[in-house]
């Protein structure tokens, strides 16, 4: 395609002024999705609530997270952490099972699933899309036009 290797080679360059919009972009949509997982999530001591988080960072230690990532422009949206390590079985809910510990041989009846990490994120995620895809479109005409 004519002009498909010069537009490569532009938005590899991608000024550091156009990462940080789209970085921006990212951060944003994340704390939308942070917002309505928080809405979302059972309250009962508010950890989970508070475990609820998006970073630019690696994600933090028993955190429940969407997606990967090998770019530099990333946020990651995690749930859980050392303080609410019970994310995912909230999340996902616990089938009947025999406990250990303390109470070991007693069983628990499992719990239902209530869910607010995955029904934020596929609620965000085209929306998020078409946003990325504007602003790339806007990063893309201004390396163009050799800003």
């Amino acid at each position: 395609m004519e002009g498909l290797d010069k537009f490569v080679r532009k938005m590899r360059a991608m000024s550091e002024q156009t990462k940080q919009e789209l970085q921006a972009e990212t951060t944003r949509a994340a704390n939308e999705m942070v917002a309505l997982a928080k809405g979302l999530a059972p309250f009962k001591t508010g950890a989970l609530r508070a475990s609820i988080q998006a970073s630019n960072g690696p994600p933090p230690a028993h955190a429940q997270f969407a997606g990967k990532s090998r770019n530099e422009i990333a946020t990651t949206v995690t749930s859980g952490n050392t303080s609410a390590r019970h994310s995912a079985l909230v999340e996902f809910g616990t089938k009947p099972h025999i406990v250990g510990g303390i109470y070991e041989g007693a069983r628990h009846p499992g719990s239902e699933p209530h869910p607010f990490f995955w029904p934020a994120f596929r609620a965000q995620k085209r929306a998020f899309a078409r946003r990325m895809a504007k602003a790339v479109r806007t990063a893309a005409r201004r390396q163009a036009e050799g800003g």
